[in-house]
């Protein structure tokens, strides 16, 4: 005859508002090994009850709280896991040639230093309601993911990855492998000892797209750091990390594209927000926002990298002693449709150069902040600055719009105006430096437009400098901009500057611009628009946008048409002072939407 044992104890019951768990302590009763059991030992100490029934048997692989299966995972992996909670107390794996599904809705809890490693294929889908997360359980910390050659159908999508530690790669490890992550969120992660705090890629090329990276810490790349790697991040946003160097993004030997990305508010010794090493990532409609360097570099350090920047700002970073904006060492960046907004540093508010030659191509360089060169900041450096505005900058002492030591850049079609610098050169201020200024505007900034430290001598033609300065068709006018006050330095119908410059750069009976307006260039950064009775894109200047349009331009692209400075304008939709594909492709877009 079985024997039948009661033991009743007394029981308090913990009610979970936000998760409807019911929490007992050392509860209920025990009946013969035969019967459903309904008891279990809690992870903290305490003892859990459901409302559902398990057997005695499965008593260590699932449990069953609060209408939620829970399950203790380890070993190896592979095949469907359904949505529940699970706890991690050994390590995980999905070996070669194993593919484990993870449900949306599951959530994955891992004890003190416990990894997953994947080298077969990972599919963790959540949805954008029900997620999948990968937590710490408890105070002490994970080790995270390591991703070692995986196959390309590996995804992550709508997870979340938090609490993890281990030397490098905090959250994630990523080794040849090249899977998807899609809306994930990397964070409160840490690279105790190297690099990656929330995302470490080492020959890798993943695809990573609506991805937040946030508040993890490393020594270089708090948030994502790259080596020999040239992923795709689209959309992805890097905020609140910290490193020693790249507190958001570093990179080392590698060529990642970027589009609209944010990189916002992190912190470092060097790079606050990027950090470029050996690099030359393509960075495409990305904010680098609010970052802070203890030394160089508050947006971006550049060093021996060349990188391709197009529609970038870089906004409110600080440099304790150089670039509040960007930082280039030993670098070429080229750099198209940039603004450098209100950064501050000791030397060069908005870049500092040392050993550089980037190009410079509509570039707006205002109100930056530093105590020499509060624009910019040249040291023995040769960059070639197109259609560049520097205006409303300040230096504490030298150089408020650009500070020169040992540099000769060549400026074509710059406005350097209502810059100030408390000692010298509110404009200008050059120290062992012969610049080249062509087609270029000096004017309103004070306490002078140009300081010469020693015997100077700079090459300035076709130019408006204020005071005036010998050179071949230099004018002394009011340029008559359209509202400076307000930061808009294009020049009035009635300004002296339009048609005043040359296309002839060199002197050698060819034209070297040819994307103009009017009889000649204008002087000053912002080419006068004389053809203000088309709408840019009437290519064929009928008054209508239409297919025709789109017939004329290419052929202008084709070269089978002899087109008209006008003309070129007008076809030039996305103003990057480039005809070609993508001109096509914004006008097509027009006439359809």
């Amino acid at each position: 005859m079985s024997l039948l044992i009661l033991f009743i104890v007394s029981l308090t019951l913990l009610l979970s508002a936000d998760s409807n768990e019911y929490n007992f302590r050392l509860e209920s009763q025990i009946q013969s090994p035969a019967a459903p059991v309904k008891v279990l030992a809690n992870l903290d100490g305490l003892s859990q009850i459901s409302s559902d029934e398990f057997l005695s048997e499965r008593f260590f692989t699932e449990l069953h709280v609060a209408n939620i299966d829970s399950n203790f995972l380890e070993g190896s992996l592979s095949g469907m896991y359904n949505s529940a909670q699970y706890f991690v107390f050994d390590d995980i794996i999905v070996a070669e040639g194993d593919t484990a599904h993870f449900q949306e809705g599951s959530k994955f809890l891992f004890g003190s230093g416990v990894s997953f490693n994947v080298y077969g294929t990972l599919k963790a889908i959540g949805t954008e309601s029900d997620s999948i997360i990968f937590d710490r359980y408890g105070d002490e910390r994970w080790h995270g993911f390591s991703f070692e050659n995986v196959s390309d159908e590996t995804m992550l999508k709508y997870v979340r990855i938090s609490g993890s530690q281990k030397e490098f790669g905090g959250g994630i490890y990523l080794k040849d492998s090249s899977p998807t992550l899609s809306h994930v969120q990397i964070s409160d992660n840490i690279a105790e000892l190297f690099d990656g705090g929330g995302l470490f890629l080492n020959g890798s090329s993943p695809k990573l797209e609506h991805l937040v990276i946030a508040n993890n810490s490393a020594n270089n790349g708090g948030g994502i750091y790259m080596q020999s790697s040239d992923p795709t991040l689209t959309d992805v946003k890097i905020i609140d990390n910290t490193a020693n160097y790249g507190g958001g993004l570093s990179l080392s030997n590698s060529n990642p594209i970027l589009e609209s990305c944010q990189i916002l508010s992190n912190d470092a010794e060097n790079g606050g927000g990027v950090y470029l090493e050996f690099s030359s990532p393509s960075m495409i409609d990305v904010n680098v926002l609010d970052n802070i360097a203890d030394y160089y570099g508050g947006g971006m350090y550049l060093e021996f990298s060349n990188p391709f920047l197009n529609q970038v700002e870089v906004r409110g970073s600080t440099a304790g002693y150089g670039g509040g904006g960007m930082f280039l060492d030993g670098s070429n960046p080229s750099m198209t449709n940039i603004i450098i907004i209100a950064n501050e540093s000791s030397s060069g508010g908005g870049m500092y150069l040392e050993f550089s030659n980037p190009t410079l191509m509509h570039v707006d360089v205002l109100d930056n902040i530093a105590d020499y060169g509060g624009g910019i900041s040249l040291n023995s450096s040769l960059p070639e600055l197109i259609s560049v505005s520097i205006s409303d900058n300040k230096a504490n002492d030298d150089g408020g719009g650009i500070f020169l030591f040992s540099s000769d850049p060549v400026l074509t079609n710059v406005t350097i105006a209502n810059n100030s610098a408390n000692d010298d050169g509110g404009g200008l201020y050059l120290r062992l430096s012969n610049p080249t200024l062509i087609n270029s505007i000096i004017f309103g900034n004070s306490l002078e437009n140009i300081s010469l430290f020693s015997e100077e001598d700079p090459l300035i033609s076709y130019s408006n400098i204020q005071r005036g300065w010998e050179g071949v068709g230099n004018i002394d006018e009011d340029p008559i901009f359209i509202e400076p006050l307000s930061g808009d330095y294009s020049l009035d119908i009635n300004s002296p500057c339009i048609d005043a410059g040359t296309a002839d750069l060199n002197e050698d009976g060819i034209e070297d611009i040819t994307g103009y307006s009017g009889s000649a260039p204008d002087m000053g950064a912002h080419e006068y628009f004389q053809s203000m009775d088309y709408a840019v894109g009437d290519v064929t200047m009928n008054g209508v946008i239409d297919i025709l349009d789109v017939v004329r331009l290419v052929a202008i692209i084709m070269g089978s048409y002899s087109f008209s400075q006008d003309e070129l304008l007008l076809a030039d939709l996305n103003d990057d002072m480039i005809v070609d594909i993508l001109d096509i492709v914004m006008l097509v877009q027009i006439i359809i939407f």
